[in-house]
């Protein structure tokens, strides 16, 4: 378990215990706003770690959609832009999902408009 995964877990800890029944309505909100910020802090530690992984995905984890093209690692340090089709990923070559260890959607390049000057 990496130290993200770890943070996690200990967050959901601290959000899952029986909350108590208090007559104030001003505790329950206090306690009810200790819930939403847990929420956020979970929510801020998967964005960090998706930041930390520089937009790679571990295949273990979770794979592209049908016909998706991706970019990938592969176990010997390559990297290629291939399709991911029919439980593998393929380009001149067909690698299987033991072989790419991680992948990240290809990005749409920036729109770029022509200078009126050139």
């Amino acid at each position: 378990m990496n130290v993200f995964e770890q943070i996690k877990v200990k967050l959901k800890e601290a959000s899952d215990y029986e909350p108590i029944e208090y007559d104030s309505n001003d505790i329950a909100c206090v306690e009810n706003q200790y819930f939403i910020e847990i929420d956020k802090a979970i929510e801020i530690v998967e964005q960090v770690e998706k930041e930390h992984n520089n937009g790679w995905i571990a295949c273990k984890d979770k794979l592209p959609e049908e016909n998706q093209r991706v970019i990938c690692s592969l176990d010997n340090g390559s990297v290629f832009i291939l399709d991911y089709y029919g439980g593998a990923f393929c380009g001149v070559f067909k690698y299987d999902t033991n072989e790419v260890i991680a992948w990240q959607p290809l990005h749409l390049p920036p729109a770029y408009k022509e200078s009126e000057e050139g």
